[in-house]
């Protein structure tokens, strides 16, 4: 069996990272099944360190300006999958997360299945998504959730009939590098404070990056044997904060969901993935929805989660966010949960099920 993916990440790592999750998953599930990448991702190398193939588009096709307008990058898309594809013939190609018709076309012309990854819509969306023909193209909608996670009617049985639902997929957890993390970012510290800004692509990174390290030199002046690390995200353009004796920033850390475990509090946005391995690590944490997150649902999701008590959520601003990290240090907001070690082998099994037939 043979999947094709396609991945992109103009904003952050959701895409990049879900799809190499469910890849990662087939592979364990059926070691004979060939997965390849198509992806325009600066962070491609994410995907050859899991030890899969990358055909890289131009170098980042997402900030090719006037190829966005009129469905212009989907048509390049095509043009770039179709010679891959006539190649390298797939089962399937799963993509997160473009709906274009022309290439789900392209796809199908070359008797490839369409399997579209498929994450919770704002209210509305999933409705104006079954109207779209494109929609009527997709073979499989793989969703990343529990089916009882939405309300009944929130998906349209016209959808829900190509339903697969993998459950919430998160990195793996290696409970053995936790306190060799923690050493190497809190020293001696009492307590140790993560940012992350996930891929740090997104409209308002710069400033959420200036906001939450103003709000860690807050807490430190109050908390002087706390230690605070930024993890910036391989997408982030902007300057990197001044590090002091006690607070760090990085480009990238590939063991994240580790260092969510190693801190004491932690401070992200409401992506899918960031609030996933949150509540995974079983670290409380301070949720900075975005304002204009597409067609992400981040003010729901992080209500949700303050609802299910493992978060906090804070405005974009220093006050906010310090406030909320006091909250928490204070023993006033979530407390440490036991981390939760993540079930891959049910989405594998389900996506070797769907190349099989």
């Amino acid at each position: 069996m043979k999947l094709l993916v396609l991945s992109i990440d103009g904003r952050g790592m959701g895409h990049l990272n879900r799809t190499t999750l469910l890849a990662r998953a087939l592979k364990d599930a059926e070691p004979s099944a060939q997965v390849r990448f198509c992806a325009e991702s600066p962070a491609c190398s994410l995907v050859e360190q899991q030890g899969f193939d990358v055909w890289k588009f131009p170098d980042p096709m997402h900030r090719l300006g006037k190829h966005f307008i009129r469905g212009r990058r989907a048509q390049l898309e095509a043009e770039l999958m179709e010679p891959i594809l006539g190649s390298w013939p797939a089962d399937a190609v799963m993509i997160d997360f473009v709906l274009d018709p022309d290439l789900f076309r392209m796809i199908r012309s070359r008797q490839s299945r369409v399997l579209l990854v498929l994450r919770r819509q704002p209210k509305g969306a999933m409705h104006q998504l079954a109207r779209d023909p494109a929609s009527k193209l997709v073979d499989y909608f793989i969703v990343p959730h529990e089916k009882d996670d939405f309300s009944p009617g929130e998906i349209p049985d016209s959808i829900m009939s190509r339903c697969v639902f993998t459950g919430p997929l998160v990195r793996k957890i290696n409970l053995q590098m936790v306190q060799t993390l923690r050493k190497r970012f809190a020293g001696d510290a009492m307590e140790l404070v993560l940012v992350t800004l996930g891929g740090g692509g997104w409209k308002g990174a710069k400033s959420l990056a200036q906001q939450a390290w103003r709000a860690m030199e807050l807490l430190q002046k109050e908390r002087p044997h706390m230690a605070g690390v930024m993890v910036c995200g391989p997408l982030f353009e902007g300057h990197m904060p001044e590090p002091n004796s006690r607070l760090v920033s990085v480009k990238f850390e590939g063991m994240l969901p580790e260092l969510m475990v190693a801190s004491d509090a932690v401070v992200c946005s409401a992506g899918y993935n960031s609030t996933r391995e949150l509540e995974t690590s079983g670290t409380p944490g301070v949720l900075v929805p975005l304002t204009d997150p597409g067609r992400d649902d981040q003010e729901a999701r992080a209500k949700r989660a303050s609802e299910s008590g493992f978060a906090l959520v804070a405005g974009a601003t220093a006050d906010e966010i310090f406030d909320a990290l006091v909250s928490i240090l204070h023993g006033r907001g979530p407390v440490r949960r036991p981390p939760k070690l993540a079930d891959k082998a049910r989405s594998g099994m389900l996506l070797a099920s769907i190349l099989r037939t």
